[in-house]
């Protein structure tokens, strides 16, 4: 090989191992971002993630409604929207008459002038009609804060709608992303192999052999990447449905 063939490898090889040690040096910040995300103190070290690829893409009504009934914010709402509602009727009942009746029964032994046991009952109803007024404020105060909840729902539940087309829209449009690279690694491939007969016929420069090289490494970076987003697309998704067993039914992918 010439002299300034010789230099553009070395060059090539020098970039490429300046890029794995920034590789490297990012993978130590990550796994540092880990061990402060799951609580560790330690050393952590990823497992490869399965093959979420072919996993089936739940329909937009089935997972929306998943939602609906999984999102514990969206439960939170609904259940302190129910509790102002029972406090609201509550205060309305105080309306009503209110009964309350208590009974005792006694006896005593020895002494034989007197009754030996006995029974007494009591009764007592209580009605406040009017309350100084204050039952139909405390009622409306309920009435507004439940109101408001309600809207806060009906808000809650738009957004939970939003983010969960979105999320199916992202994990086709990533699963899509597959196939195109895939395609774009078989090509980077193929024009690899007929730069390499190329230049050992000396039709073919080492410029364009190094350039075949570079761009089969970078599509098979794109498809890494491309297959990672696909499992990033599955989490966003699992928790826009706040599904429970979505994460068991992927192991079994």
């Amino acid at each position: 090989a010439l002299e300034a063939d010789a230099l553009k490898v070395r060059l090539a090889y020098e970039q490429a191992m300046q890029e794995l040690l920034s590789l490297n040096q990012y993978r130590t910040v990550a796994l540092a971002s880990l061990e402060r995300s799951v609580n560790y103190n330690g050393h952590v070290e990823p497992h490869p993630v399965s093959n979420f690829i072919d996993y089936q893409i739940p329909q937009v009504d089935e997972a929306i409604q998943t939602a609906i009934k999984e999102r514990p914010d969206l439960g939170a709402l609904r259940m302190a929207a129910r509790a102002l509602k029972k406090k609201q009727g509550g205060v309305l009942a105080e309306l009503w008459p209110t009964m309350e009746a208590s009974g005792t029964w006694n006896w005593t032994d020895g002494s034989p002038y007197s009754e030996d046991q006995w029974f007494e009952g009591e009764v007592t109803i209580t009605w406040i009609p009017f309350a100084g007024g204050s039952r139909s404020h405390r009622a409306g105060i309920f009435s507004a804060q439940h109101a408001a909840l309600k809207a806060d729902l009906r808000e809650a539940l738009s957004g939970v709608t939003v983010e969960v087309k979105s999320a199916i829209a992202a994990l086709e449009t990533a699963r899509g992303a597959i196939s195109v690279e895939k395609r774009g690694v078989q090509q980077a491939t193929e024009t690899l192999r007929v730069e390499r007969e190329q230049h050992r016929k000396g039709r073919a420069t080492t410029n364009d052999l190094l350039e075949a090289e570079s761009q089969l490494r970078e599509r098979v970076t794109m498809l890494e990447i491309a297959r990672l987003e696909v499992v990033r697309a599955w989490i966003e998704l699992w928790l826009a449905t706040g599904s429970s067993d979505l994460p068991s039914q992927i192991d079994k992918i």
